[in-house]
């Protein structure tokens, strides 16, 4: 938690004009989530007759209502002043840290602090360090001068002071808006005649809880792969909310998981200091994943609740090893540990080749992937295929070949069998025939020992690949092997 904290926010007697078209304005604070939950005990009632509380919560059902944000109430009496306490000027905020909850009441003091001349109420906000231009808010208290007169009404102002409009000017600084006085607002800095939420205070809320701003939003899908680029043009980080101000390029993605699913994304490029983003729809609490295995590429490696995500792929404004902040770069999002086999090549090369995923390796325990085995050890070598969408549920063929370092070739048969191979595509024999599911899973080799195959001291290359029924002689293959070798 950041220290000292992030704002004070105070509401003072004089009026406002306003005339401008757009122009709220933002504490550089967001609650992750886009909710939060308010203590609201607050005793008594006005001279009116409707209790402090109720008009309280009615503000905070307001901002509920017509906004991307929800307060929650929580009807437990709690001191808003729990964990601060008079610092050494009696003014200012509060020394102390607070309490990590939210809560509001009536004061003479700001926790043992001055006021200050005409100020109605102030906010006190703690933040936390966070990420995509914004910090976290993590707790907000509110604190109404009790040494004024209050009441509850609507209209013009009075001598005594609205209890409600000051209580819905406060609720905004507590979802993370700053004073606006450019334009008609409940957010201006001194208490006037508007009673409730204007366009520009709803468009300020939208802004900042309704992602991602105008990004574009394309669709990714488990077991895919992405080829796009971080250009000029692009959306940027600030673009997601307003108030930011990171200008880093970015490439929104959404995807959903229908269950609890372990996710391994790689974000992949020669020209970018690749960062890859995993965040809610409202960007709330982001996981940030750089810097793979001491390189630049990124990749999330992880399980992840059922749900909607947004995943973003950044880079830096300012470099911060690699290459540049533009420029190409794969993703690739699959649902095992299998590692990615590079690119997508085809047997007829004036075949499209268009985004599809191959994976595969070859392991011991099904979690660590090596490329090198003792002739005695167990080894398990598995792949799989997401095809092109469009060959999806059509029929097709599998296939799997083996090369060894002395020259020899071998494809697997339907039967389960590695058989000699000639090398000219009219021989090339099918491991399965069928539909084409959208994950092809390929068994190759299953608790193979070395020594006794007669393999110790050779290099193993198995590539995967399949074809579309319609165009049988044009094989979608994997550029990169899986590649093991067997020590003698």
């Amino acid at each position: 938690m950041r220290l000292p904290p992030y704002k004070l926010l105070f509401l003072t007697l004089s009026c406002c004009a306003a005339t401008a078209v757009m122009a709220f304005n933002f504490l550089g604070a967001k609650w992750s989530g886009g909710r939060t939950t308010f203590h609201v005990a607050i005793p008594g009632v006005a001279p009116t007759g409707q209790s402090w509380s109720s008009a309280f919560v009615g503000a905070m059902a307001q901002w509920t209502a017509l906004t991307d944000f929800t307060f929650e109430v929580n009807s437990t009496p709690l001191d808003p002043c729990v964990g601060y306490g008079r610092n050494s000027r009696g003014l200012g905020f509060p020394a102390g840290n607070g309490d990590a909850r939210n809560s509001a009441d009536f004061g003479t003091t700001v926790c043992g602090n001055e006021f200050g001349d005409n100020v109605l109420a102030i906010t006190l906000t703690l933040t936390a360090p966070g990420t995509l231009g914004f910090d976290y808010l993590r707790q907000t208290d509110i604190i109404f001068n009790s040494k004024f007169s209050w009441d509850i009404y609507s209209g013009p102002s009075r001598s005594a002071k609205d209890f409600g409009r000051v209580a819905l000017h406060e609720l905004g600084h507590a979802l993370g808006l700053a004073h606006e006085n450019q334009l008609a607002s409940i957010m201006a800095s001194s208490v006037g005649d508007i009673t409730t939420l204007q366009p520009d205070d709803l468009a300020a809320a939208s802004s900042l809880y309704t992602a991602p701003g105008n990004c574009y939003i394309a669709a990714i899908k488990l077991n895919s792969r992405v080829d796009d680029a971080l250009q000029s043009g692009d959306c940027r980080i600030m673009d997601l909310y307003g108030g930011s101000d990171d200008t880093s390029y970015v490439d929104v993605y959404k995807f959903r998981l229908e269950q609890d699913s372990y996710v391994n994304i790689q974000m992949q490029s020669t020209a970018l200091d690749s960062v890859l983003i995993i965040t809610d729809a409202s960007l709330g609490d982001p996981l940030i994943f750089d810097d793979f295995n001491g390189a630049c590429d990124a990749r999330v490696a992880q399980s992840l609740r059922a749900g909607d995500y947004l995943l973003l792929a950044n880079t830096y404004v300012v470099p911060e090893k690699c290459a540049g902040n533009v420029g190409n770069y794969l993703i690739t999002m699959t649902d095992s540990t299998l590692p990615i086999l590079g690119a997508v090549i085809n047997t007829n090369a004036s075949a499209q080749v268009t985004p599809m995923l191959f994976s595969g390796g070859a392991s011991v325990d099904g979690v660590n992937y090596r490329s090198s085995f003792s002739a005695q050890e167990l080894i398990d070598v598995k792949a799989q295929i997401a095809p092109v969408p469009a060959h999806v549920g059509l029929p097709g063929s599998t296939y799997v070949l083996a090369t060894l370092s002395n020259g020899a070739q071998y494809v697997k048969n339907s039967a389960g069998s590695f058989v000699p191979f000639s090398g000219r595509l009219a021989d090339m024999v099918a491991y399965r025939q069928g539909t084409l599911a959208a994950l092809e899973k390929i068994t190759v080799v299953e608790d193979l020992k070395g020594g006794s195959a007669g393999l110790a001291g050779q290099e193993i290359r198995v590539y995967v690949g399949y074809a579309p029924a319609s165009a049988p002689n044009d094989i979608y293959y994997s550029s990169v092997p899986i590649r093991f070798s067997i020590t003698r």
